[in-house]
């Protein structure tokens, strides 16, 4: 079963989920809404047979996906598409509330204790982490790049099987030592199927697949290939409004 594009573990989703309200009912609480979107989550993951080793189907070199298609030239695009899959009056609302829940700065144990004291600003993290400007799966290896296209890491990783809840590939790496990239998860979005990757990466696999706790709390990678056509930035944003938006 293919996952929706940050359905949930990203916040666009919970934060949008309390949209509609505004015109009805008054609007949930971000706490509300997590534990409700974390329940549609968890029967989705449970039904899914899980993720399998992806690695050959991700093959290219990423950047973040957020500044990519987040940038204002593309604003009409996302307008646009938030017409189309919400409705038109609130077309710049939506736009606003799903690039800010995929923004943030902070993640892991400062996330977890921000967003506990102040549920309706909780967002995700999306960026990637340890100076990583670029990465780029090739076969068996996965290496990085910094902003100056400087090499950050290189090894290979062995599939070592799905993350308990099938939401993720786990990768080890093949070298000792490999710090913060000795494991990787990778959700099962690929460039052919959702036209991006989402990913995490880290020292440990405890609770790598955790989305509210853990080291790696509300914080999920997402990449889009460095040579992404326009059509192909074009239909990335259009899943993430219409499985966000539409209903």
């Amino acid at each position: 079963m293919r996952r929706k594009m940050f359905v949930m573990p990203l916040a666009a989703a919970m934060v949008l989920s309390a949209v509609p309200a505004f015109a009805s009912e008054g609007t949930p609480s971000a706490e509300e809404t997590v534990e409700e979107t974390s329940e549609a989550s968890s029967t989705e993951e449970s039904e899914s047979e899980g993720v399998g080793d992806v690695l050959a189907n991700l093959e290219g070199t990423y950047e973040e996906l957020f500044p990519v298609i987040a940038d204002a030239k593309y604003d009409d695009l996302w307008l646009g598409f938030c017409a189309q899959y919400g409705d038109e009056e609130n077309a710049q609302l939506y736009s606003d509330m799903l690039k800010g829940s995929t923004t943030a700065l902070i993640y892991g144990a400062e996330a977890v204790d921000t967003y506990a004291e102040n549920p309706d600003d909780t967002a995700f993290d999306c960026y990637f982490l340890h100076g990583i400007a670029q990465f780029t799966v090739e076969g068996n290896t996965i290496s990085g790049t910094d902003a100056d296209g400087e090499e950050v890491f290189s090894h290979t990783y062995t599939y070592i099987g799905d993350a308990e809840d099938g939401s993720f590939a786990i990768y080890k790496s093949d070298d000792e030592n490999s710090g913060d990239f000795t494991y990787f998860a990778f959700a099962a979005d690929t460039p052919d199927t959702t036209y991006h990757i989402e990913f995490r990466y880290g020292y440990t696999e405890y609770k790598i697949n955790s989305f509210y706790d853990g080291d790696y709390a509300y914080w999920m990678a997402s990449g889009i290939k460095t040579d992404a056509s326009e059509d192909v930035i074009s239909d990335c944003v259009e899943l993430f409004c219409s499985e966000n938006l539409a209903e």
